[in-house]
């Protein structure tokens, strides 16, 4: 058996330091993590097992390694692809990336176990497929959790395309996952 004496400062031969001088060691952070919007997430197919956002099916655009939502067939609704986070249990900082699109402003909501984290709109572009980052509320993540992003179509009437105006497609390629910082 092993026994150990702590705390016996002034105790001969004795050289452990009162509790007061001692330093706090932290538990460590939990690593960052990124998830890959083709390689990590599944779609999500409308239908009642669904989060309710997600009315439209959505479609991978490999050249971009982004998930999209065809604008010809789905306008103004949402799609969604999710995953299952394998991580160790946290609090994290989630930070989407999406794509930028000149046609329109597409929007985005982050869920976790189908309860909503935040959402955002992506700003105005002249650039199409312009990485964009959005960092959202810090959010507690346990294995096992459900993580969906879904995404929207929209049109800002800038664009022409045949008699109306062309959609965004509401593309995104990473969900970073970073532990937040103390006390938020």
């Amino acid at each position: 058996m092993l026994v150990l004496s702590v705390g016996l400062t002034g105790a001969p031969g004795c050289t452990a330091r009162p509790a007061s001088e001692r330093p706090v060691v932290e538990p460590p952070a939990p690593p960052v993590v990124i998830l890959n919007a083709l390689s990590d997430f599944d779609p999500v197919t409308p239908g009642p097992a669904a989060p309710a956002v997600a009315t439209a099916p959505p479609y991978r655009d490999p050249a971009r390694g982004a998930w999209a939502l065809d604008a010809s067939q789905h306008r103004g609704v949402f799609a969604a692809a999710e995953t299952v986070f394998a991580g160790p249990a946290g609090r994290y900082e989630p930070t989407l990336t999406s794509l930028t699109e000149t046609d329109g402003e597409s929007s985005y909501r982050l869920l976790v176990n189908g309860v909503a984290v935040g959402d955002f709109t992506n700003p105005p572009s002249d650039v199409d497929y312009a990485p964009h980052r959005h960092a959202f509320p810090p959010t507690q993540l346990a294995a096992g959790d459900r993580i969906a992003v879904a995404f929207s179509s929209a049109s800002n009437g800038k664009v022409p395309e045949g008699n109306a105006f062309a959609w965004s497609r509401g593309r995104w390629t990473t969900l970073t996952l970073a532990p937040a910082p103390a006390g938020r």
